[in-house]
């Protein structure tokens, strides 16, 4: 069964390095070097499900290289 995504569902900046097990200054490298697209609402920073799959696939792409 493949995972369904839902286009809409944002994580909290904080909360996206937590699950994929990044420190959040890792995730500030990765924001600052343009490795993932993130948004900003009222000084919070999210990530959209979309950014996260298309981060983890380039990573995972990379890898196979």
């Amino acid at each position: 069964m493949t995972k369904q995504y839902d286009p809409g569902r944002s994580y909290g900046f904080a909360k996206w390095c937590e699950l994929r097990g990044f420190s959040r200054t890792t995730g500030w490298r990765l924001l600052r070097d343009g490795e993932i697209k993130t948004y900003k609402v009222r000084g919070n920073r999210y990530v959209t499900e979309a950014a996260d799959r298309e981060f983890v696939e380039r990573k995972e792409r990379e890898a196979a290289a």
